[in-house]
């Protein structure tokens, strides 16, 4: 059942009573019923003057402290054009909508961050000889991965140089100048050897495979891989995520081997995420068609099909779903459509290299957003922070509050 959040305007104006609310948010005294009510005020459309005017004064107010503050009015406004999801002024995009009126949240939120640089930057102790160790900054994961050859060779490929790495069989393996992963064939080998591309957390990778198929890997995934396809299947095995846009081959189907299921196709484009700390593994179709199997039960699925399998479990669920969300990590978001705050911590735990722990249980919230996955770590925090998630940052591990 939604929440409903009453206005308490018995013993004042609507106008005087936003003000007042205004103030105590802007002083971070604010109950959390008293936001809720803040942001109910906001929502209605004869309120947008006294809201200007307000937001006006603060800032005004703000600028006229005398103090050196880092929050500066371009900083500020490069603030808000993010969180109304602006990427020409910052990578991080699109954050949590609340409702309708979200550039007044939006617009409140960088009074509320300018207000605390300026506390923070006018309220310090007099300057002693303590050494102030530096915050812990984590910044987002990038383009790294290990091949392993087939006589367990390892090259590390964020360190490679390009041009051609090596030579397996008949395959040479060329590293691109865009960075992506390629096999060159000369011929089919009669014996072809295995390959294993695989990401720590914090890394990603593209590889083009022998018969011209692309996968792109996820954080923390592998790929095992044959250097050339030679038998009446192209077999390949996933562990975590990976996106995939299979070359039609129809006399020879294109077979992924999960850990529990298997997914056989022609020539398609279609996600599957597989991650052990998941509860489920999650096949989604973009284009063409593919056939899920696990144990006597089998699917198929056609474009905007997702299929759930729960570890442990040989049931095979199928719905319809938003495609793009499960492929927004390999276009550079995150992109949470009503997730739980679990599911998010695991995605930011993948991303950045963390841990995370929870101070009293994991809070009931659902989320619906998207971040970029070129934001850092604190970046991303203070967006959840905008929709009553709060977190702080502790060496490497995030403690939701």
């Amino acid at each position: 059942m939604p929440i409903v959040y009453r206005l308490n305007t018995s013993n004042m104006t609507t106008n005087n009573r936003l003000v007042w609310l205004f103030e105590r948010y802007y002083a971070q005294t604010a109950t959390g019923e008293e936001q809720q009510e803040l942001f109910a005020l906001l929502d209605i459309n004869e309120n947008d003057e006294t809201i200007a005017c307000q937001l006006k004064q603060y800032w005004e107010q703000l600028q006229h402290t005398g103090a050196d503050t880092p929050f500066t009015k371009e900083k500020a406004d490069a603030l808000l054009c993010t969180i109304l999801g602006n990427t020409t002024h910052s990578s991080t995009v699109v954050p949590i909508r609340r409702k309708n009126h979200r550039y007044w949240y939006a617009a409140a939120a960088v009074l509320v961050l300018a207000a605390a640089g300026w506390l923070f930057a006018t309220k310090q102790q007099p300057v002693n000889t303590t050494t102030v160790k530096a915050p812990v900054v984590i910044t987002p994961g990038s383009n790294k991965a290990t091949l392993t050859l087939a006589d367990g060779s390892l090259i590390e490929l964020n360190n490679a140089q390009q041009g051609v790495i090596g030579q397996q069989g008949n395959a040479s393996i060329v590293k691109k100048n865009s960075g992506e992963l390629a096999y060159t064939t000369a011929g089919n080998t009669a014996a072809p050897v295995y390959n294993t591309l695989q990401t720590p957390a914090g890394g990603q990778y593209h590889v083009q495979l022998p018969d011209g198929t692309q996968v792109w890997l996820n954080a923390a995934s592998s790929l095992h891989y044959p250097t050339a396809f030679t038998g009446s299947e192209r077999t390949v095995t996933l562990t975590g995520e990976a996106y995939f846009e299979v070359a039609q081959q129809t006399k020879q189907p294109f077979v992924v081997q999960l850990s529990g299921s298997r997914v056989t196709v022609l020539g398609t484009h279609f996600n599957i995420n597989d991650y052990t700390d998941e509860n489920a593994t999650r096949t989604t179709l973009l284009e063409g068609a593919v056939q899920v199997s696990t144990g006597q039960a089998q699917v198929v699925l056609h474009p905007g099909n997702q299929s759930v399998q729960h570890h442990g479990e040989e049931k095979l669920e199928t719905g319809e779903v938003d495609g793009s969300a499960a492929i927004a990590w390999k276009n550079g978001l995150f992109q949470f459509d009503h997730y739980d705050i679990a599911a998010i911590m695991r995605q930011l735990s993948r991303w950045y290299q963390v841990s995370v722990q929870y101070e009293n249980g994991v809070p009931a919230k659902k989320i619906t957003g998207k971040i970029s996955r070129t934001a850092s770590l604190d970046e991303v925090l203070q967006i959840l922070a905008f929709a009553g998630v709060h977190c702080r940052l502790q060496q490497s591990t995030i403690i939701v509050q």
